[in-house]
C-alpha cells in the first residue's frame, strides 16, 4: 500500500512538472519568435532607410516557473550544509 501512495505521489509530481515544463517552452518560444519578428523588420526597415524602434517583449520570465519557495531552498541549503559538516568531521576524525 504504502508503494501505490508513494507512486501516485511521484506520478502528480512528475505530470505538474511536464505542465510546467509545457508552459515554460511555450512562453519562451513566444518571446523567441517575437524577437525574430522584429528583426527581420527592422533589417527590413533598414533596407528602405527607414527607422526602427526595438519593442520590449518579455514574455518568458523564468520566476514565474520556479515552484520552490523561499523557505524550501533555505531549507536544503541549511540540510546539505549539515550534510558536508558532517562529512568533514568524519574525514577529519579518519586522518587522526
Amino acid at each position: 500500500q504504502a508503494m501505490h501512495n508513494a507512486i501516485s505521489v511521484l506520478s502528480r509530481k512528475v505530470d505538474n512538472l511536464v505542465l510546467t515544463l509545457k508552459g515554460c517552452r511555450a512562453a519562451y518560444y513566444k518571446e523567441l519568435s517575437s524577437l525574430r519578428e522584429q528583426l527581420h523588420h527592422q533589417s527590413l526597415a533598414i533596407q528602405m532607410g527607414k527607422e526602427y524602434t526595438v519593442r520590449d517583449t518579455t514574455i518568458f520570465d523564468a520566476a514565474e516557473f520556479d515552484t520552490r519557495s523561499a523557505q524550501e531552498l533555505e531549507r536544503k541549503v541549511q540540510e546539505a550544509t549539515i550534510e558536508i559538516e558532517g562529512r568533514l568531521v568524519r574525514s577529519q576524525d579518519e586522518v587522526k
